[in-house]
């Protein structure tokens, strides 16, 4: 009896894998990224090219505003 190969077979089951455009490296988010934090955001730069691949606003402003309007 021959066995079937599965067509995912080989392939990585990592969710959270960044991939530069420019250079084709690839990573986990919590892997060798260059990572710049700024007052507002964090960037994920390539440590192979330094192309900025994500920005990310820091947790303090990923919370939504809440508005409130008091009526009378």
């Amino acid at each position: 009896m021959n066995a079937i190969s599965s067509p995912l077979e080989g392939v990585s089951s990592r969710k959270a894998t960044l991939h530069c455009f420019e250079c084709g490296h690839e990573s986990p988010i919590g892997g060798d990224w260059l990572v710049r934090a700024h007052d507002d955001r964090l960037e994920y730069e390539c440590p192979d090219c330094q192309t900025t691949i994500d920005s990310r606003p820091t947790s303090a402003d990923s919370t939504p505003k809440r508005t409130e309007t008091l009526c009378c």
